[in-house]
């Protein structure tokens, strides 16, 4: 059954013309479909329909959808389209409700459209090469022989053309026609579009109408097609049916014991007054319909609210409901029925509140002295929006993991989620080794209408480098398009070690790979690649790459692991490079006796100063809570930092992390991480 999503794309302020724009589709919801750790895009048209110009902001509401642009100018008349884009974390297994926001900047006018992503089950996905939008379309109740048209697109967000050879209705239905010709054959470049109308024409002997449009095309030598459905109804003269608004949804989870209403609107659009109203199913202790006594008649025009509620009796109940109100036309004693379908469920005993997608649960080691920011999804369960008011870490190895605080409050809307960053960094052992694998607990504490849950309580892991981890192989198979940045660790133990990675491609079309190259290349190298580029890569296939790692100094060195492909999907912070040279006991990640360092002020305003003492050499860096390195520093005794970043821009007010790493007066390498707050 179809749970309606409310809000739809209505302004939420005023109407769409008085915010003098529009967005190019009348529904409600768009529905996106991918595997996990895949993608799958949509082109959204927006048209300027005032007499001047405009600043339109772009946001969504969730991490799992995002946008290519957040703001665009539009002139008067002007139109633009953003691509909006379902990327499922790795492991995500749920439904994703989201909801983007299209504001007219300086105004609190705006539109709304919900973004429902579904994943899928098939291996690596299948991202369509081609979109069509919309993916189904209601023309609505017609009057016989009257027609409606509405546009219909087909994008391309390849890097190649894409050659369509067929528009089609799959049925035989007379009742929708095509604007294009029937049997098309054109090509559509790189990020283009075509657009054509589809027209419903109202027919006196057939009341509802349903057809697909069928769209047939060539990719890399491959076929495809794509569909949507289309739907149309037919208004009688004298009609004497009713519309129920909405006439399908769900309650949801609710609490047992709690009640949950929904409004229905039930409106005559009858050319009759219509009364002797009853409802036949569904008025039980679950289910119950209040107002009804309320109605004696409606004439034509004319709507009443009904009030429906749903109070589930038993844990992990899953109830659904065909409601029926039945009514007779006053003039021509005609009976009719207007028919309400919804649902609703009941958390289980043992379910909580909150689930967690651990989206960065992969296995990518960090090396000792480095860092790795990872995401940690945070999913309600409940119809019922929740506030996580703070965090504690427990359980063992607390130290590895920092919550940035000022993430807090974190608000989840009803079945939505949201990402809480956390950030990993691995510490030496009593042996002066790092351990493989680092765990931790994440207590969340909760406040709002949450279904009387006060917390939620998960396992985050990290893992790190190891003695045996120095081999040349690294059995961690990455795939090549990353929804989250992904890590490749090579650890030197007094040579110039190489290494291979293995990546697949976890899109569902084949894919071209033309490079593989370092977007800095001074203490890395790529040695080699299999097959040698530029070679085509079919979904879920693998290849690796051989990476050789030449710094001899004890310092954490970065870099980036670029892919060249012809396919336009953009890695999502590509793969980051971490190599160190680590001797046999290791790099101490306590200070070694003898050194001193002191940073003050803490918290700073204009700056901050480090007093380094007892070592041979060190060096300084400062990472913002996204692992993002703002400036390093050669230090012998005294740093100061005056919160600029290396471009001399200054940062915001928040937390940020120092990493000094160090040798010390006695030969001993360290590296260790302290926490600073600006407050400018």
């Amino acid at each position: 059954m179809l749970a309606v999503i409310a809000g739809g794309f209505a302004p939420n302020a005023s109407n769409a013309a008085d915010c003098g724009f529009k967005l190019e589709t009348q529904d409600t919801a768009w529905t996106f479909s991918a595997a996990a750790g895949a993608t799958y895009s949509r082109y959204l048209y927006i048209v300027n329909t005032s007499s001047g110009g405009m600043t339109i902001n772009i946001s969504t509401s969730c991490d799992a959808f995002t946008v290519n642009q957040t703001t665009v100018q539009l002139g008067a008349g002007d139109s633009t389209h953003i691509l909006i884009t379902f990327s499922p974390a790795k492991t995500a297994t749920t439904t994703v409700y989201c909801t983007l926001k299209v504001t007219k900047s300086g105004s609190d006018c705006s539109n709304t459209l919900s973004l429902i992503g579904t994943i899928t089950t098939n291996s690596g996905g299948h991202d369509k090469v081609l979109s069509l939008t919309p993916t189904s379309y209601n023309f609505g109740p017609m009057v016989a022989g009257q027609d409606s048209c509405h546009p219909f697109y087909l994008v391309n967000y390849t890097g190649a053309t894409v050659t369509v050879t067929g528009l089609t209705l799959v049925g035989d239905s007379k009742d929708f026609k095509i604007s294009s010709s029937s049997t098309p054959s054109f090509t559509i470049d790189s990020g283009g579009y075509y657009r054509f109308e589809v027209c419903y024409i109202g027919d006196s002997l057939i009341t509802k109408a349903f057809d697909s449009l069928k769209v047939t095309y060539q990719y890399n030598g491959a076929n495809y097609n794509d569909y949507a459905l289309l739907t149309g109804y037919t208004a009688r003269p004298s009609s004497t049916d009713l519309v129920a608004d909405p006439h399908e949804f769900t309650f949801g989870s609710v609490k047992v014991g709690t009640d949950s209403c929904r409004t229905v609107t039930i409106k005559n659009t009858s050319n009759n007054t219509v009364s002797n109203f009853h409802i036949t199913g569904c008025n039980s202790d679950v289910f119950s319909v209040t107002n009804l006594s309320q109605i004696k008649s409606l004439v034509p025009g004319e709507s009443i609210s009904l009030t429906v509620c749903f109070k589930p009796s038993t844990a992990g109940m899953q109830a659904s409901c065909v409601w029926t109100l039945n009514y007779t036309d006053s003039t021509t004693t005609l009976n009719g029925a207007v028919t309400v379908y919804f649902s609703g469920s009941s958390p289980a005993a043992n379910t909580s509140c909150i689930s967690f997608d651990l989206g960065s649960a992969y296995k990518d080691p960090v090396v000792l002295g480095a860092s790795a920011t990872r995401t940690l999804e945070l999913i309600n369960n409940t119809n019922h929006s929740i506030t996580v008011t703070g965090d504690s870490l427990g359980c063992e190895d607390i130290h590895a993991f920092t919550v940035e605080q000022s993430q807090f409050p974190l608000t989840i809307p009803a079945y939505d989620s949201v990402g809480l960053k956390y950030v990993f960094t691995p510490y030496a052992t009593t042996n002066g080794n790092p351990k493989q694998g680092y765990a931790s607990c994440l207590l969340l504490w909760l406040r709002g209408d949450s279904l009387n849950c006060t917390y939620a309580e998960r396992g985050i892991y990290g893992f790190s480098l190891h003695d045996s981890d120095h081999h040349s192989t690294d059995s961690v198979v990455r795939p090549l398009f990353p929804t989250e940045p992904r890590i490749v660790a090579i650890e030197s133990f007094g040579t110039q070690p190489t290494k291979t990675f293995y990546f697949y491609n976890n899109l569902g079309i084949d894919v071209t790979v033309n490079s593989v190259s370092l977007k800095d290349g001074q203490y890395f190298a790529v040695q080699s690649t299999n097959p040698a580029t530029p070679f085509l890569l079919h979904p879920n296939s693998q290849m690796s790459v051989t990476i050789v790692y030449t710094a001899t100094d004890k310092a954490v060195h970065h870099d980036t692991l670029l892919f060249t492909t012809t396919h336009s999907i953009v890695q999502s912070g590509g793969f980051e490079l971490q190599g160190v040279q680590a001797a046999t006991s290791g790099v101490k990640a306590e200070i070694p006796s003898g050194v001193s360092i002191t940073l003050a002020p803490n918290p700073m305003t204009s700056s901050i100063t480090a007093t380094i003492g007892g070592v041979t050499s060190a060096t300084v860096e400062v990472y913002d809570i996204l692992g993002t390195l703002l400036t390093s520093a050669p230090v012998m005794n005294i740093w100061r930092w005056n919160a600029t970043s290396s471009t001399g821009e200054h940062v915001s007010n928040g937390s940020y992390f120092v990493r000094i790493n160090g040798v010390s007066n006695d030969g001993i390498p360290f590296v260790t991480t302290k926490r600073i707050i600006v407050t400018n």
